[in-house]
């Protein structure tokens, strides 16, 4: 049915041609975004849990059920840089604790909020551009 539909009405064809074309799109910068993730996550592993480690022992994450294993592994790494500089949500419960224990991992944490939101940005445009 949904064929004849296509046939009756050309610029229906024209758009469904132009959303399979965007899934390629999308799905290969969201893959991409993916392991962009995964080498974070591993980075904020190394980098990021032993700051973490520390400012949880000092009680400042009592609230916070999330925060002290926010780093504990990769995966958790990546959802919380997910949470943070994809969604825009809960930087003031774990970043700013760690970037005021350690300017250095602030550098860090800048650089990837720059890296991801750049990453994020070039996958609407590539939507955009190639529609």
């Amino acid at each position: 049915r949904s064929t004849r539909a296509i046939r009756y009405f050309p610029q229906l064809a024209v758009m469904v041609q132009g959303l399979v074309a965007t899934l390629r799109i999308v799905t290969s910068g969201l893959l991409l975004l993916a392991v962009m993730l995964g080498i974070i996550g591993v980075l904020g592993v190394q980098l990021l849990h032993p700051i973490n480690l520390r400012i949880a022992e000092t009680g400042l994450y009592d609230g916070c059920e999330r925060c002290p294993r926010a780093f504990e592994s990769t995966f958790n790494s990546a959802m919380t840089f997910t949470q943070q500089v994809i969604t825009g949500d809960s930087w003031g419960a774990v970043s700013l604790p760690i970037i005021e224990e350690s300017p250095l991992a602030g550098i860090f944490i800048m650089a990837v909020f720059v890296c991801l939101n750049l990453m994020v940005m070039n996958v609407i445009l590539s939507m955009v551009v190639d529609s």
